[in-house]
């Protein structure tokens, strides 16, 4: 019911995002303080259903009123309809695909391994859509902007905002990968016990390709779909599926859950390559390549001091709060050198804020 009366779809298209996180803000505040409140018992579970489906219904009924300030309602016909039917397809096709092949590593391990494989897996899985989400949110942040550059046809600040979304998100990136990639086996045995350590391997092999993830969002997210290149975004989404599907038929029987995550890894390697070989002779491609490369050589010398560091304290919780501190320190180290000696211009600015606020303090 709260998706069919989910409208916040506009208000991104507004670029109205203070509206939309302002109300999912304090409607997640007012169901997690009654979840507290009013579920005490197992037998609550039903009201603890009713909570989350309330909040996030009251979420999307809030945001009608506001819709009257930008549209008239009226009945539509078919023949008003047809123009945006198929566009909208084009776009479901590729979505389901994704879907379909997102589920695939967890349909193929239960048919070739056991539910523990499959249990392993999830909570890999798990753990790497933390940083993707993020990286999501960021693309859906950036859309309604590129789209309308795209229209104008302003060629020039389109490729301005996609260079400067490439540096910051594989900036971030490549510390999310490589931190992961050097924590997974203490964060797996914390967060779920001992005999959960296989998921750790999981993690590792998942945590490369969130860099493929983020270089194909952007890529997707603020040129492809702005574009209307659907053929493209559809072909690289196909491609990564049957890549999938042959890389799990060839590895889950003998690698079980690894293979499954060195499938999913190969897959959005291939989304993100097709993307990128698309798109060469419109973007720079080369550069993006080359600074992310640059960032992941940062990721890399950070993950080889927090993994040596995690082999000297033989507590797992308090190795992972030092691994996680150093991790910061040393990639913010070798950022801040970079910015400098690049200098760019939007870190300097805000480094400068920082250390003006900092003197005020």
């Amino acid at each position: 019911m709260a998706s069919f009366f989910d409208v916040s779809w506009f208000f991104f298209g507004l670029e109205k995002f203070k509206l939309t996180v302002t109300i999912n803000l304090i409607i997640k505040v007012v169901t997690t303080v009654s979840v507290f409140i009013f579920v005490q018992q197992p037998q609550d579970t039903w009201l603890y259903c009713l909570i989350m489906a309330a909040g996030s219904l009251i979420s999307q009924l809030i945001l009608w009123p506001y819709i009257k300030q930008y549209v008239n309602f009226k009945l539509v016909t078919w023949k008003g309809m047809q123009n945006h039917i198929t566009p909208l397809l084009t776009l479901f096709i590729p979505a389901i695909a994704v879907s379909l092949y997102k589920y695939m590593d967890k349909i193929m391990l239960g048919m070739l391994t056991t539910k523990v494989q499959v249990g392993f897996f999830e909570n890999a899985e798990r753990a790497i859509n933390i940083p993707i989400s993020i990286i999501a949110s960021f693309g859906t942040v950036m859309l309604p902007k590129m789209s309308n550059l795209a229209i104008k046809g302003d060629t020039e600040r389109e490729r301005h905002y996609i260079g400067l979304s490439m540096e910051f998100i594989m900036w971030l990136t490549s510390a999310m990968s490589f931190g992961i990639f050097a924590v997974a086996h203490n964060f797996a045995v914390i967060f779920w016990g001992d005999e959960f350590i296989a998921s750790g391997s999981l993690i590792q092999t998942l945590s490369i390709s969130i860099i493929f993830v983020a270089f194909a969002n952007i890529i997707r997210m603020q040129y492809l779909i702005p574009k209307r290149l659907d053929v493209p975004y559809i072909i690289s989404i196909f491609a990564g599926a049957v890549i999938n599907l042959i890389t799990n038929a060839l590895l889950i029987s003998k690698f079980a859950a690894l293979g499954a995550a060195i499938g999913t890894a190969v897959a959005e390697f291939t989304v993100c390559a097709v993307q990128a070989f698309y798109v060469r002779k419109q973007l720079d491609i080369k550069q993006y390549i080359s600074k992310t490369l640059l960032f992941c050589t940062f990721g890399l010398f950070m993950a080889t001091i927090v993994f040596v560091v995690g082999e000297y304290i033989p507590n797992r919780a308090v190795s992972l709060l030092v691994q996680i501190s150093i991790g910061a320190v040393v990639y913010s180290v070798c950022s801040l050198c970079y910015f400098q000696k690049t200098q760019n211009q939007y870190i300097r600015n805000l480094i400068e804020k920082v250390r003006k606020r900092f003197l005020k303090s």
